[in-house]
C-alpha cells in the first residue's frame, strides 16, 4: 500500500518538476535527472517529513495562495533535498 502512493506521488511530482523548470527556462535535458535525482533523495527510506508528500504540500500551498513563481516553486523544491538525519536541526 505504501509503496502504491510512493510510486502515485512520484508519478504526480515528475511531471510537476518538469513543468516548473520549463517555465524556468531550464532545458529538458538538464531538467529531467535533476528531477529523477531530487525524486529519489525525498523518496529515501529515512526521511520522514522532509518527503514528496511534504513537497507537494509545500506547492499546493503556494498555488492555492496565486503567488506561486517557477522560482518559488524550485525553492520549494530544493530547500531540504540534501538531508541528514542526524544533523543538528532535526
Amino acid at each position: 500500500m505504501v509503496e502504491n502512493r510512493l510510486k502515485t506521488r512520484r508519478a504526480m511530482t515528475l511531471p510537476r518538476f518538469m513543468e516548473t523548470c520549463t517555465r524556468a527556462g531550464i532545458p529538458k535535458k538538464e531538467a529531467a535527472p535533476m528531477g529523477a535525482d531530487l525524486l529519489e533523495r525525498y523518496a529515501a527510506p529515512e526521511r520522514y517529513y522532509h518527503n514528496l508528500a511534504h513537497i507537494g504540500k509545500m506547492l499546493d500551498g503556494l498555488e492555492a495562495t496565486g503567488a506561486g513563481t517557477p522560482e518559488r516553486e524550485l525553492a520549494i523544491w530544493f530547500h531540504d533535498c540534501v538531508y541528514e538525519p542526524m544533523g543538528k536541526g532535526e
